[in-house]
């Protein structure tokens, strides 16, 4: 997920994208994010695209007219290397 603080730096831009490395989407897969408001998780230090722009919203009073979701295949994310 994405840090709240992100919410700040959305501010003033009319377009956006989002990359993620995704371990559950074998293909590079693309995804406009509409601008419906969603409930924001209290708390949570771990957001999706979606209510980071809801967040930015409610703060600054600004939501980007256009986002998009870019998921990019990753098919290993541990950590290092063994050795044997």
């Amino acid at each position: 997920g994405l840090q709240p603080e992100l919410a700040e730096r959305l501010r003033g831009f009319r377009r956006v994208v989002f990359l993620d490395a995704s371990l559950r989407n074998p293909h590079l897969a693309f995804s406009l994010l509409d601008g419906s408001p969603r409930r924001t998780r209290p708390g949570s230090h771990s957001l999706s695209p979606a209510e980071i722009m809801d967040l930015c919203f409610s703060l600054y009073k600004w939501r980007p007219e256009e986002a998009m979701l870019v998921e990019i295949p990753a098919y290993d994310c541990g950590i290092g290397t063994a050795i044997t």
